[in-house]
């Protein structure tokens, strides 16, 4: 036999939720990063809602919808090969195109060939998100099929008004991006002025490294020159002067050698497994001394210069494979503590690298 819930209770329970409301809030309209936002702002919603889980997607670079952050969601349903979690990705895909909240009922296929539906036994709450007026995914949240109707909308709506306030932290990450991505441009053409303006060679590197290192955000960068089969270092950021003889400059040496003497690009992010043995010596040599979690070590390689107003040496230049030529020096990018993602680490030594290859 169910009891119904005094008042007292009821109104306790209105108030924690409006508290929730109320930190959700306060997180959208803050500066947090991904990493603590969907966090924080997913566990209350589904707190509020006394819900088994949820989770929400995003859509990528390639505009396909991404889990970004889960609770508790079946692992059947997150095992890309599993068939419930195809349905329920079709699912999702369709969900999205509709653009508006809706509530799936557990075990329930939808679609005239029965393949996209919910495979779990939980009903499912569903709400766009946007930044703006653009679309940017799906909230979604698991929650016991046992309440009445009226009841379920009360979810459908209460989640609509949590995506509403995600949206804007959505929108605000966007122009955030956008801000970020001119300054970045504009501090790139600072730095390119400067590596162009000098023609000696040890007063370039340094800008190289010093300036590198701010625009990349790392924590040091270091050029090194080939002189016959061996690199040396020129410039570390940072530091006026190089102790040629101390170990970390000897290992570093070592490291360039072997790195420009293999004529890739070297990515090391903590792992040495699918390095040769080689590399694998030299990246722990190094890192033993540095304790870098993050180091780059990119070949810089001879420009072909194209003389103005020459077409064939320009159809020359375009048709050489740049592999070929000769390799010069190095660049080397080190993440100790910095926290730039690994994404834009990559993007942001790749603008270095072009201007430092010239």
């Amino acid at each position: 036999m169910s009891t119904t819930p005094s008042p007292e209770t009821v109104e306790q329970t209105k108030q924690q939720i409006r508290v929730l409301i109320n930190e959700i809030a306060d997180l959208s309209r803050s500066d947090a990063p991904a990493e603590e936002y969907f966090p924080a702002v997913l566990k209350r919603i589904v707190d509020a809602l006394a819900a088994v889980g949820g989770a929400i997607w995003l859509l990528d670079d390639n505009k396909q919808l991404r889990l970004s952050y889960q609770i508790n969601v079946s692992q059947n349903l997150l095992d890309a090969h599993d068939e419930d979690a195809m349905r329920h990705g079709r699912l999702l895909t369709r969900l999205f195109a509709r653009g508006q909240s809706e509530l799936v009922p557990p075990n329930s296929m939808l679609g005239d060939d029965r393949q996209e539906g919910n495979p779990s036994q939980y009903l499912l709450v569903v709400a766009p998100l946007t930044a703006g007026k653009e679309p940017a995914g799906l909230i979604e949240i698991f929650q016991r099929p046992n309440s009445a109707p009226n009841i379920q909308r009360g979810y459908q709506r209460f989640l609509e008004q949590m995506a509403g306030l995600i949206g804007e932290w959505l929108k605000g990450r966007t122009l955030q991006k956008v801000s970020d991505r001119q300054q970045m441009w504009q501090r790139a053409d600072h730095f390119a002025r400067l590596v162009h303006d000098n023609l000696d060679l040890r007063d370039t590197a340094y800008t190289i490294a010093n300036e590198g290192r701010q625009l990349i955000g790392c924590d040091r960068v270091s050029v090194a020159v080939k002189k016959g089969n061996k690199c040396k270092v020129l410039a570390l950021s940072g530091q006026d002067s190089i102790e040629n003889r101390s170990n970390i400059v000897v290992a570093l040496n070592r490291l360039a050698t072997r790195v420009c003497a293999a004529g890739e690009s070297l990515w090391y992010d903590g792992s040495t497994i699918d390095l040769p043995p080689q590399l694998e010596e030299a990246v722990e040599d190094y890192v033993d001394l540095s304790h870098g979690r993050m180091i780059a070590v990119l070949p810089i390689r001879r420009p072909e210069k194209v003389v103005e107003g020459d077409v064939k040496s320009k159809e020359k230049v375009q048709r050489e494979d740049p592999a070929q030529r000769e390799i010069i020096g190095a660049l080397i990018v080190e993440q100790i503590e910095s926290q730039v993602s690994a994404d834009d680490l990559r993007a942001r030594c790749d603008l270095v690298y072009e201007h430092a290859a010239r």
